[in-house]
């Protein structure tokens, strides 16, 4: 039985190196437009000024949210924000849907086409 030598994997990469180019948008992607923004979310926890930015503001913990809950008009805004929610996706929801179905029953080839 021969003895197979396992390859490095600078090698390995080497080799394979088209393979990896093809899928680092997907990762690149995520990075860019997922992870790096939550990096903004600590402004939340801070007593946040523009001039003194991100890094230079006070962390003040959760007393934003304190003053959140504790403003008497939060559960309207909270309910209006779900309701805005609600309302788009049942309202915008089946309308590509409904126009697609639609677009089905078009009898002209070129109309279709055209749309």
């Amino acid at each position: 039985m021969a003895v197979q030598k396992k390859e490095s994997i600078v090698t390995h990469l080497k080799k394979n190196k088209a393979i990896y180019l093809m899928a680092l948008p997907a990762p690149l992607w995520y990075v860019v437009f997922k992870y790096i923004p939550l990096l903004g979310s600590v402004i939340a926890f801070q007593d946040y000024s523009i001039f003194r930015g991100i890094s230079g503001s006070r962390f003040v913990g959760l007393a934003n949210f304190k003053k959140l809950f504790a403003y008497p008009d939060f559960y309207n805004i909270l309910q209006n924000t779900i309701l805005i929610g609600v309302y788009d996706i049942v309202l915008s929801f089946p309308m590509p849907i409904i126009l697609a179905l639609a677009l089905n029953e078009v009898r002209s080839k070129k109309y279709k086409k055209c749309i």
